[in-house]
């Protein structure tokens, strides 16, 4: 994963390449695939710690035995919806078009078009392959440590719940355009709920490692939202903190509700009517989405891009324009670059990083998007070197430092001017 910096205060700010007002072309939507780590990170560490989680603590509570079947459901259920998307979408990689066809969720989804319904569906989608393989091993590591231990009725109360919390903290919290799939903070809150269920065993040593575990996962995952520097601009950290915060909160009340002597936690049945009920809830959900997707009309290029009557002329009415831009056209790549162009001028690196990034996702929405695409690299080594990242800038940079193309001279000039193409 890339780790970004805060860009330095009070210094001059260098000019994002500014994208030409022409005319393009669409090709046939949707169009724009999405990187599979968009919106949730590689699940590498997670999954480390999942497993040593497990391995080291699961015997030391009591146990109701068994395998975690609920765990193997979730897991084979999110496969399925995962066939269904490609099968429908006829790609392995989502586009952004297709999150939102099929239930993804964003702020404006949600509380502006009314549709409720996707932070139910949201956390059962996900963008890649590699997206679900890595949400599903960390979901069967972190499900086989709690599932076992405090029964398959409460697993799965506390999966929706933080389910449910990740996807209200996003759309609360993340960008207003930023469309989002994935069951990490679901996973998120089994983790936290895992660990907090540990505090109430007796034993020292298993206590001791608990609380090291529980300190790790805890600054793992608010460290990004104290220090965006830290994170990844497409990572959704606000549905991981949702999650963690709302798994780590279950845990204290499975505490409360697990007496000595129980093999697993009291008022099981009450759980798992409420898990049953926003199970259903999302089912519904998919039932609405679908609905809502016949219904609406197919994408053309009026829908997806800035008419070329409304393309700001000038980088200062690109800049001045770019917040509305975004929120009429969040598909075309060029409403983010003028949006990063805006940030960059606010000295918020890390927001004009997010949106370059969001650029570069639907790139291919524009029958030039080779020759744009090298215009978003160059802004994004623009930020990295503000960032002190030289070399990833350098990185980035060296198709456009070493072109000859006369169209991209003023962006040669600038990343020259910054040491970039030195």
């Amino acid at each position: 994963m890339k780790s970004n910096s805060f860009g330095k205060r009070n210094t001059a700010v260098a000019r994002l390449p500014a994208a030409r007002p022409a005319v393009v072309g669409v090709k046939a939507l949707p169009e724009a695939p999405i990187d599979s780590e968009y919106r949730d990170p590689a699940y590498a560490q997670l999954v480390e710690d999942a497993r040593n989680f497990a391995s080291g603590l699961s015997t030391s509570a009591p146990n109701t035995g068994g395998l975690p079947f609920l765990t193997f459901a979730l897991i084979a259920l999110l496969t399925f919806i995962y066939g269904w998307e490609t099968s429908v979408t006829q790609e392995s990689d989502l586009s952004v078009l297709s999150y939102i066809k099929l239930g993804g969720m964003s702020h404006n989804l949600v509380f502006v078009n009314h549709q409720w319904w996707r932070i139910f569906t949201a956390p059962f989608l996900h963008g890649s392959a590699g997206h679900l393989i890595g949400n599903a091993v960390a979901l069967l590591a972190a499900g086989y440590a709690l599932e076992r231990n405090i029964g398959a009725r409460w697993f799965a109360c506390v999966y929706m719940v933080s389910a449910l919390a990740g996807s209200l903290v996003s759309v609360m919290n993340d960008d207003p355009n930023i469309v989002g799939v994935g069951a990490s903070g679901a996973i998120m809150g089994v983790l936290a709920c895992a660990i907090i269920c540990r505090f109430r065993i007796e034993t020292p040593g298993t206590r001791s490692r608990a609380q090291k575990l529980s300190t790790f996962f805890v600054v793992s995952a608010i460290a990004p939202v104290i220090f965006p520097s830290l994170g990844d601009p497409r990572v959704d950290l606000a549905a991981h903190l949702g999650g963690a915060v709302a798994g780590g909160l279950m845990g204290v009340l499975l505490c409360e509700v697990f007496s000595s002597g129980q093999k697993t936690p009291a008022y099981a049945q009450s759980a798992f009517a409420v898990a049953s009920v926003m199970l259903a809830i999302s089912g519904t959900g998919f039932l609405l989405n679908s609905e809502a997707s016949a219904a609406a009309p197919a994408g053309s290029p009026a829908a997806i891009l800035i008419a070329p009557n409304e393309l700001p002329g000038t980088p200062e009415e690109q800049e001045r324009r770019s917040a509305d831009l975004v929120q009429r056209y969040p598909l075309d790549p060029r409403s983010h670059l003028f949006r990063a162009l805006a940030f960059l001028k606010q000295q918020d690196s890390v927001a004009a990083a997010r949106e370059l990034h969001a650029a570069m996702d639907n790139r291919k929405n524009m029958t030039d998007s080779p020759a744009f695409e090298t215009r978003i690299k160059a802004g994004l080594a623009i930020v990295y070197a503000l960032q002190g990242r030289i070399a990833e800038a350098k990185d980035l940079a060296q198709n456009v430092c070493t072109s000859d193309d006369d169209d991209l001279s003023d962006v040669r000039e600038n990343l020259d001017g910054m040491g970039i193409c030195r």
